[in-house]
């Protein structure tokens, strides 16, 4: 049985989709590794706590540019917040990956 969702759960996640909508729209314009970086950090930032449950890691590609951002919700951590476990988070951070 699922456990039931309380209203900060439910604010929380409608953040978090917000937060998401706002990194994967940084995707659709062609930048740089450096300006891609730049933005993310600063809608990272933006975010506040929310931001913590947040992966993001910005891949090489074969696009005009060379990189790929992608960003996803850390499933882990909003289910230990759901079941009242104690979470331990660092501050969301982007990846850079260098290999293919």
């Amino acid at each position: 049985m699922k456990p039931i969702r309380s209203e900060e759960t439910s604010i929380l996640r409608q953040e978090l989709a917000r937060l998401l909508w706002r990194l994967r729209s940084i995707r659709k314009h062609n930048l740089p590794q450096n300006e891609m970086v730049h933005r993310v950090s600063i809608v990272l930032t933006e975010a506040g706590p929310i931001g913590r449950f947040v992966r993001v890691s910005i891949q090489p590609s074969e696009g005009p540019l060379g990189y790929q951002l992608l960003a996803r919700a850390d499933n882990r951590k909003l289910r230990q917040l759901e079941h009242g476990q104690p979470i331990n988070v660092e501050r969301g951070q982007v990846a850079v990956t260098d290999h293919v």
